[in-house]
């Protein structure tokens, strides 16, 4: 039912059409919110069908930065190297009014509807309180040594 294999970290764009898990196309994987960036039980969340072949990997350039907001909420803040900023600017381009979501780890951040393009090499990739801030800087840090 959900995806065996690891997906890279990314932002992906989201299956609009009314498939479900049940019924998942061709290049598409279904994937759930990380519980710890949902407000809710996480279980109440319906899994999010994305398209494998249509996303923009996760490509840093620094380590990731948590920024603290005033309502004691943080961002999740990236900087993407030269090229992974391109290859957003297109997708985000390519893709407005559409839903994208932000996958770490195999599972979802957040959700968004692109409005405009994305320009920026520093993008604000999820809200978050305390410890999922944390566990996902530590998980893209880990990847950005690696890389």
């Amino acid at each position: 039912l959900f995806s065996q294999s690891k997906l890279p970290d990314g932002i992906y764009l989201v299956d609009q059409s009314g498939a479900n898990a049940v019924t998942m196309p061709k290049n598409t994987a279904a994937i759930q919110f990380n519980p710890l960036f949902v407000n809710e039980d996480p279980g109440e969340y319906d899994p999010i069908l994305i398209f494998t072949n249509d996303f923009v990997p996760l490509e840093l350039k620094s380590e990731p930065v948590i920024q603290l907001q005033k309502d004691h909420e943080h961002l999740l803040l990236v900087n993407l190297t030269e090229q992974a900023q391109q290859n957003l600017t297109r997708f985000t381009k390519k893709n407005i009014k559409n839903q994208v979501v932000v996958v770490v780890d195999g599972q979802a951040l957040a959700v968004y509807k692109l409005t405009r393009p994305v320009v920026s090499k520093e993008v604000s990739i999820a809200k978050c309180f305390g410890s999922g801030c944390r566990q996902v800087a530590h998980s893209l840090e880990k990847a950005f040594r690696n890389r």
